[in-house]
């Protein structure tokens, strides 16, 4: 499936920050991170650290395992395998367009404003290069979405969009 994703150019999203937003209940250090209080007022960190913030973590762990048996889990399974395929894809020079779950779920692992920086961080642990990170932010996703022929860069023809 990987090859025929090569192989066609399609446009592949690889949105590892997601399962990170679910194994991030799971990580004692995940709140520490220097941006979140960046991203999130206090109070909220606060509720997060609460037994009513952490509800959707025992959602998860309905099997009562301990934090670090947790993280191992996800570090073992699912994450192991979504970073060997986008290191795959990544080593073919896939058509990788940038995109971010967030939110996937009710957890405070994928917080709006910090999400697409850690997926890109991800990214680059997985394999993929900054070239091949921004690409995937900017040109390859307006060609995907079709807009690559209007807009853009500065040249005749093309609109000119101001943030």
């Amino acid at each position: 499936m990987l090859d025929r994703i090569v192989e066609k150019r399609i446009g592949y999203q690889p949105t590892i920050q997601v399962l990170y937003g679910l194994a991030a209940y799971f990580d004692p250090e995940y709140l520490r991170l220097e941006a979140i209080p960046k991203v999130a007022p206090k109070a909220l960190l606060d509720w997060f650290q609460s037994r009513e913030g952490k509800w959707f973590a025992r959602e998860l762990n309905d099997e009562g395992m301990s934090d670090a048996a947790m993280l191992k889990r996800y570090e073992e399974g699912p994450l192991r395998r979504v970073r060997q395929g986008d290191a795959y894809l990544a080593s073919k020079d896939a058509n990788f367009v940038f995109a971010t779950d967030t939110p996937s779920s009710p957890t405070y692992g994928n917080l709006p404003g910090l999400n697409g920086y850690l997926e890109m961080k991800q990214l680059q642990k997985a394999g993929m290069s900054l070239d091949q990170i921004l690409k995937s932010a900017t040109i390859n996703n307006a060609h995907e979405f079709k807009v690559d022929l209007l807009l853009g860069a500065s040249s005749r023809g093309k609109l000119l969009i101001s943030c």
